[in-house]
């Protein structure tokens, strides 16, 4: 990204009071920052995913209207119908896609097989890996209930570290939705990727738990296989 980054604002002025306050709040921290910017008007919240993306998609047929950022800014207030919830859950939504897609054409472009300050980032599997980056979003409460209820009662989810988060759920998701993949693989593969993260007692709390996950979810891959103590369950950490 250059010194003095570009941002696209996209306004939803449905309720002018609240925007305008958003827009100005904004536009003063776009300032102070040195950034210059672009602002684009939609009719409603609804509609702004559908901006941003459109623009994400133009930037490479036409260098000159490229962006280093986007800002999203719009207002939903409940009222007596579901309109308030269709439109919030379509817009988080559709926001939310258009993160996961920037992270999967990052490491797509700039990082698989690439070599960074020193470390090499190996090939993959690219379909895999935006199968797996994708479905973990999607599916993330669910795969958190999961995650959850293998975890140590002293160490609930919300407590562990951001990356440890993102290890538990990208294998947890592949147990639960790549049948393709052997479960000893999976678990395998992601307590390699804990130990490049961390060196205490993490690398065994991944493999407790996706062995768990596991046990669960591909249970006639373990039919012969007690478990770690001899019982089929892993032995308390």
């Amino acid at each position: 990204m250059p010194d003095s980054p570009h941002i696209m604002i996209v306004e939803a002025p449905y309720y002018a009071h609240i925007a305008e306050e958003l827009v100005r709040g904004t536009i003063q921290a776009l300032d102070a920052a040195g950034a210059s910017y672009e602002r684009f008007t939609v009719p409603g919240a609804f509609e702004i995913p559908a901006a941003i993306r459109i623009a994400i998609e133009a930037r490479g047929q036409d260098v000159r209207r490229r962006f280093d950022g986007y800002i999203a800014l719009g207002c939903v207030i409940r009222g007596e119908t579901t309109h308030y919830d269709y439109v919030c859950a379509e817009s988080a939504r559709g926001l939310q896609q258009l993160g996961v897609d920037a992270v999967i054409a990052e490491f797509v472009k700039h990082r698989l097989g690439q070599e960074i300050e020193g470390e090499n980032y190996g090939e993959a599997d690219r379909t895999l890996f935006a199968d797996i980056v994708r479905g973990a979003s999607a599916r993330q409460g669910e795969l958190d209930g999961m995650i959850s209820a293998a975890l140590n009662e002293e160490w609930p989810l919300h407590r562990l570290e951001t990356i440890l988060r993102a290890i538990l759920r990208a294998g947890a998701y592949e147990l639960l939705g790549r049948s393709d993949v052997p479960p000893r693989v999976v678990i395998s593969e992601y307590l390699d990727v804990a130990h490049a993260f961390f060196a205490g007692k993490e690398p065994g709390m991944v493999n407790g738990v996706l062995d768990r996950l596991a046990r669960v979810l591909r249970p006639a891959d373990f039919d012969h296989d007690p478990g770690p103590d001899g019982g089929g369950r892993l032995p308390p950490r």
